[in-house]
């Protein structure tokens, strides 16, 4: 009995390590871009910080949404396309277009403050 739940909990353990987020790579780049991009703007924060920034993630990477607070009282939203394996900013026209941004993301963390 003992071995069973021994095993049990060694591949728990196992599976849950290897299911990590196959987007940190990318979601962690489109934060520091999006830090240079803000960095002559008005705002109460120095840089974009992911554990205070919402994320979405759509259609396998193809759109990646970010949320945040940049001033008290003041939220931005962000979009970053996948063109050709690099992450470009694009307005909001273009991210509707791209994807249905009302549909279920792939991937999200819901960091907002």
């Amino acid at each position: 009995m003992r071995r069973v739940l021994g095993c049990m909990v060694i591949s728990a353990v196992a599976l849950m390590s290897g299911c990590s987020n196959t987007y940190d790579k990318e979601i962690d780049k489109i934060i520091s871009l999006e830090s240079v991009k803000i960095k002559d703007a008005k705002k109460d924060i120095d840089k974009v910080e992911r554990d205070k920034t919402c994320i979405k993630v759509y259609e396998d990477g193809r759109l990646i949404e970010l949320n945040y607070k940049i001033r008290k009282g003041d939220s931005v939203s962000a979009y970053y396309k996948n063109i050709k394996g690099n992450y470009k900013w694009v307005v909001d026209s273009v991210a509707k277009a791209t994807v249905n941004l009302e549909g279920k993301p792939v991937y999200q963390e819901n960091n907002c403050e």
